[in-house]
């Protein structure tokens, strides 16, 4: 047998409802939910009917839940098996695609990276000779006017 806290909990899950939910349409909060649940508290008589309503059983229900038995059925056990199945499948296709990867893709990638570190030197060593020769010029240009001025009066 299990206790109203895990009643709760187990059809609230089975519900596919979140502790969010049931707290709005009990109007409690979150935490008290969460509290109910772990046996914290008990929810008083007035919330137990809310509470069965929302979660879709009865007063009784929500008190005598049986345990359900720790076996799995044969259906449950059949997917699950499928599960694992698939789960092992897919894991080992995942595996698979990453061996592809050769050695000649490693070398196409390395000499791609190398080509385009190349074209980003050549492009900094442009700005750096179109600096010098913007500054070669402003300095040329204040030096003939400086010797020419002079000359200008």
């Amino acid at each position: 047998m299990t206790s109203l806290g895990e009643n709760i909990h187990f059809y609230r899950i089975q519900r596919n409802i979140s502790r969010k939910e049931l707290a709005e349409i009990v109007h409690v909060s979150p935490k008290t939910i969460g509290r109910w649940e772990i046996n914290e508290t008990v929810p008083s008589e007035e919330f137990i009917d809310i509470l069965a309503e929302a979660l879709g059983v009865s007063r009784e229900k929500l008190y005598t839940r049986e345990q359900e038995s720790e076996e799995p059925k044969a259906e449950d056990a059949y997917l699950y098996d499928t599960i694992a199945d698939r789960v092992q499948h897919v894991s080992s296709e995942i595996e698979d695609l990453g061996s592809y990867k050769s050695k000649e893709q490693d070398d196409l990638l390395d000499k791609e990276l190398l080509k385009i570190r190349k074209k980003k030197k050549r492009i900094i060593i442009i700005f750096v000779v179109i600096a010098i020769v913007m500054i070669a010029a402003y300095y040329l240009d204040w030096c003939l006017n400086s010797i020419y001025s002079p000359f200008n009066k």
